[in-house]
């Protein structure tokens, strides 16, 4: 390359580009990830015994009636008979997270792309499992509130209090679910506003993932860009107890990791086998807002 010369020619950027290197940092930017409450809030007692099988059968067992023996006459007693159903947890989610890399490109790749990538797997499967169970509030028909796309109101959070209560629901294990543009709209309210901070809050979770944002009226409060929905069309938000909604996990995620001779490359992936059921429909209200 000739030189050239001159009252304005210099070394800039152009002429010294093969001096100058491109740098790759070993910090990343990594994808944030939602706050995923519903499997942690909802019941897996129902999983205990599931070593094999695809369908669990949950027996019902309803209330019998008291009735009153005559003392002047000797009627016969009546006998009252419960013919029993069950509610169904089908074992039929089959999920997966994979990926490949060619041995040439892990040579050299100055970063572990397998390594760098697992955690993605882990929260690729997580995630399935929590949108599986987010899908199960708007199938609550016994208790129904709000206006999807609406704000919530005060109102409307005391009355799916009192449908729980009205359906004899344990206060222990209730847990409300909300998105952050019906969290928005509770924070407009003036009860909430002007009620003591440290009341509004309780106690916190320390594991700020969890979506915990404190106890509103005594019912855990989380907080989740998981909840089913979008903010132009609302959103399926929930009050219920643990008992509602139920995920049983046959196979928990397991990794498989191989090399593939014919495509000279490592082969990695994470398994899981799960089913969801919706189990009490009275335990839970399918609260419509924004």
């Amino acid at each position: 390359m000739a030189t050239a010369s001159g009252a304005t020619e210099f070394f800039d950027v152009t002429v010294s580009d093969q001096l100058i290197p491109e740098i790759w940092s070993k910090y990343i930017i990594r994808a944030r990830e939602q706050k995923l409450v519903f499997a942690r809030t909802c019941t897996r007692k129902y999983e205990e015994d599931l070593s094999f099988g695809d369908t669990i059968h949950v027996p019902q067992v309803t209330h019998l009636a008291a009735r009153t023996k005559d003392l002047s006459a000797n009627t016969a007693v009546l006998f009252e008979v419960d013919t029993q159903t069950s509610v169904n947890i089908v074992i039929n989610t089959w999920g997966y997270a994979a990926l490949a890399v060619e041995t040439a490109t892990a040579k050299q790749s100055y970063k572990d792309i397998i390594e760098l990538y697992a955690p993605e797997m882990g929260y690729a499967l997580a995630l399935e499992v929590d949108d599986s169970l987010a899908a199960l509030p708007s199938s609550f028909t016994t208790n129904v509130i709000g206006t999807l796309g609406a704000l919530p109101s005060y109102e409307q959070f005391l009355e799916a209090r009192r449908k729980l209560n009205d359906a004899n629901v344990p206060r222990k294990g209730r847990v409300g679910i909300f998105s952050p543009a019906a969290e928005e709209g509770f924070m407009q309210l003036d009860q909430f506003v002007r009620m003591d901070y440290s009341k509004l809050q309780g106690g916190k979770d320390d594991d700020d993932d969890m979506g915990y944002i404190g106890h509103w009226l005594g019912v855990p409060i989380y907080v989740s860009t998981n909840v089913q929905g979008d903010n132009t069309a609302g959103h399926d938000n929930t009050m219920m107890h643990s008992e509602a909604i139920t995920v049983c996990m046959q196979m928990e995620p397991t990794t498989h990791r191989w090399l593939d001779i014919n495509y000279l490359a490592n082969k990695v992936v994470s398994e899981q086998l799960y089913g969801v059921k919706e189990m009490r429909d009275d335990h839970g209200a399918y609260f419509k807002a924004a």
